[in-house]
């Protein structure tokens, strides 16, 4: 494996001899000579290659054509993103060693992430529809400063599509109609939309439906039952214009997923490489999302700012488990909650003598509604508490700057700081093991506040005057406050492993030092990065063995380090032939405790969260006119067996198998054709061996041999 992963490595650095101008490294359309602005890094519009970051960015006609199905897997073709899926409907990514709320993802700005989210990989992700998207950005490595808590490993922004308005003054209409079908996963994707503009107002509109069937593994594992689902999505955006250089933008969105199976732990689960089936009768999750907001965007500059965005949003995410045990246990559960979000965000610019300001304010209120209701043995049951504790609150808040100075014609410095203010109020929690309910633990409730200040630092320099190659160095902080699910968690994690409450903990603290290198003129462009993190006060979990189960609490023990190197780069050979790829590798430990009466060992774990070195590669043909294309890929990750004690004790038999999840190497082709001006065809042939292969940690197997047939129709 590590002699096909050093071939992709030459091959594209190799690439760096030749020229001609090109787009954003590890994109999939042709490249062209106009720079990617992005927004992310700095919180405002910036060339790709000025910024002193690792940055991938994907758009709405690299979707099409990657066939992405959700925004988890929108990187999939990033070397150092691994998306976790503990079912098809469940994909989780893993950005530098990090995953669940130690990575944050924005909608147009406003967090997704919120006190319930838990630890490890979750399916909150599923619930953006990324045929809804104009573009996805993701900024990898710390990100406190601009944007707070849970930015930690990486930020990712999905931006809704924005309606354009008439510039003639007349009315005009335009709409989409885009189809995806997928053979390994018996899928139907379908995608309506609409658009009408005048000179002052602009509305776009959308609907899409997506119908997932049991998968269909590699040539061995082959279809694999309960792994299906749907998803309905709706989505509107209005854009006004106010007199002078202001605008107001209204926006709702909608996900529902239904009928989501936690294959793994039932007894459709499947044994591959020795992983043990699950007992469960049913484990489904049925997920909802919704989000509007209201938002004036000023251009008009006054004294204080030149721009200034101010957002009124009010979010609900709500999350129902059903449950049926083996027959012995005799058992239903269903549990859940319900999370209204409110809040407000105020982002400003100024241009001053000292430097582009970014400035502003945001306010987040979780109020949350959490349940469990149990029938076993005919005799039914309701909790106080679901997932986490019911009838809590949970405030976040932060007031945040930073300066980017320009320090001659070569230099660039641009330090940053933000004050973070948290407060959690739980009403009704307990402390349990499976099984039953300790009245003396019902009904307790308690108070944290928790204040924080983080910084960061970046310094650029521009080797040459056209800025085309650029050298940084970065050293920033990231926080995160405990959460709703660090101190109140009661659910079933991994296999055989259960969460009880910690109220307890305290904040995480991460310190990233990171150096770089971009590129990009005549034809190629080319980012790498190397990074290493410190952690410090983490919250990890403590491990004790009650009888078939292990029990979970967790404290601040976890110490340790992540670090790990990223190469990506695209180089137009000429108008007709582009070559792309990367690679990337990461290693990072820290401690995890272990319980045996009173005795707590601590070891120095592999960090389960680092990636195992991958590498992807793509060759493409293309007409002069772009109209047509033809494009070759392969993607191969070396096998993880560096386990958790947990792990390789068995902890989750499950999902990894005890020597390791094996490596794999996977090629795949993929054609577009523009028939007209309005028509687009695609075809991809995914996974061309038919390999068995998971990612680790998965709690299925990915895709065979996949046929998938796209048609955009745009008029």
């Amino acid at each position: 494996m590590r002699k096909y992963l050093f071939f992709f490595f030459i091959s594209c650095s190799g690439a760096a001899v030749f020229a001609e101008e090109t787009n954003v490294a590890n994109q999939t359309v042709a490249s062209t000579n106009i720079p990617v602005i992005v927004v992310t890094a700095s919180r405002v519009g910036r060339p790709e290659h000025e910024t002193p970051a690792m940055i991938s960015r994907v758009d709405e006609k690299q979707m099409a054509e990657t066939g992405t199905r959700s925004v988890a897997e929108a990187f999939k073709e990033d070397p150092s993103v691994r998306t976790q899926k503990t079912s098809p409907g469940q994909g989780s990514p893993y950005l530098r060693g990090f995953t669940g709320f130690r990575t944050l993802l924005l909608i147009d700005g406003i967090r997704l992430n919120n006190s319930v989210f838990r630890s490890g990989p979750n399916q909150y992700w599923s619930t953006v529809d990324c045929y809804s998207l104009a573009a996805i950005e993701m900024l990898k490595g710390p990100a406190s400063v601009l944007y707070g808590s849970d930015a930690v490993g990486g930020t990712v922004q999905a931006f809704s599509y924005e309606p354009e308005y008439a510039e003639d003054g007349a009315l005009h209409y335009g709409s989409r109609l885009f189809t995806r079908l997928s053979s390994a996963e018996r899928s139907v994707i379908s995608r309506a939309q609409g658009e009408v503009a005048t000179d002052s107002t602009a509305i776009h509109a959308g609907v899409t439906y997506k119908y997932f069937g049991d998968l269909e593994g590699g040539r061995y594992v082959g279809r694999q039952e309960k792994t299906g689902y749907t998803e309905y999505d709706y989505d509107i955006k209005a854009r006004i214009k106010l007199a002078g250089e202001r605008e107001l933008v209204m926006a709702w969105q909608s996900a529902e997923l239904d009928d989501v199976w936690r294959t793994h732990k039932t007894i459709y689960g499947i044994s591959w490489q020795g992983t043990t089936v699950g007992d469960e009768l049913q484990r489904t999750f049925e997920q909802d999302r919704r989000l509007g907001y209201l938002q004036l965007r000023d251009e008009e500059p006054t004294w204080f700012y030149d721009t200034l965005r101010f957002t009124l949003f009010c979010q609900l995410q709500s999350e129902d488990q059903l449950a049926i045990s083996k027959p012995s246990d005799n058992k239903t559960t269903l549990d859940g909650f319900d999370v209204v979000t409110p809040g407000f965000t105020a982002e400003l610019m100024k241009e001053t003598s000292l430097g582009t300001f970014v400035y502003g304010v945001d306010y987040y209120r979780d109020i949350v509604d959490s349940y469990n209701r149990e029938v076993k043995n005919g005799t039914p049951t309701e909790r106080i508490q679901g997932p986490v504790a019911d009838n809590s609150s949970y405030d976040l808040a932060g007031l945040f700057v930073e300066d980017r100075i320009p320090l001659g014609d070569h230099f660039e410095v641009t330090p940053g700081i933000r004050g973070t203010y948290a407060h959690a109020s739980i009403d009704d929690y307990y402390s349990v093991a499976p099984g039953g309910v300790n009245p003396a633990q019902q009904g307790k409730s308690f108070e944290r506040t928790w204040w924080d200040v983080s910084g960061n630092i970046r310094l650029a320099y521009y080797v040459t005057e056209d800025r085309a190659l650029m050298l940084y160095n970065g050293l920033g902080q990231a926080f995160r406050a405990p959460n709703l699910s660090d101190m109140t968690s009661y659910r079933a994690s991994k296999s055989t492993t259960y969460e009880t409450p910690s109220p307890s903990v305290d904040p995480e603290h991460y310190v990233t030092y990171e150096c770089g290198a971009k590129w990009m003129k005549d034809g190629l462009t080319l980012q790498a990065a190397w990074y290493y993190t410190w952690m410090r006060d983490q919250i990890t979990s403590v491990y004790e063995q009650q009888g078939g189960d292990i029990i979970s609490t967790s404290e601040n023990s976890g110490e340790g380090y992540v670090q790990g190197a990223e190469i990506d780069s695209a180089y137009d050979i000429t108008k007709n032939w582009v070559v792309r790829g990367g690679i990337a590798w990461s290693e990072g430990f820290s401690d995890t405790s272990y319980k045996s009466g009173a005795t707590i060992t601590t070891v120095n774990d592999d960090n389960f969260r680092t990636a195992p070195l991958a590498g992807f590669a793509a060759v493409r043909w293309q007409t002069s006119d772009k109209r047509l294309f033809v494009e070759c890929y392969e993607q191969a990750v070396d096998r993880e067996d560096r386990l958790t004690t947990s792990e390789s004790q068995g902890g989750d038999t499950q999902r990894v198998p005890l020597n390791g999840t094996p490596g794999y190497a996977t090629t795949g082709i993929r054609a577009g054709w523009q028939v007209c001006d309005y028509a687009n065809i695609g075809f991809t042939v995914d996974n061309i061996f038919d390999k068995d292969y998971r990612v680790h940690g998965s709690g299925s197997n990915e895709a065979g041999r996949n046929f998938i047939l796209s048609l955009d129709l745009r008029f």
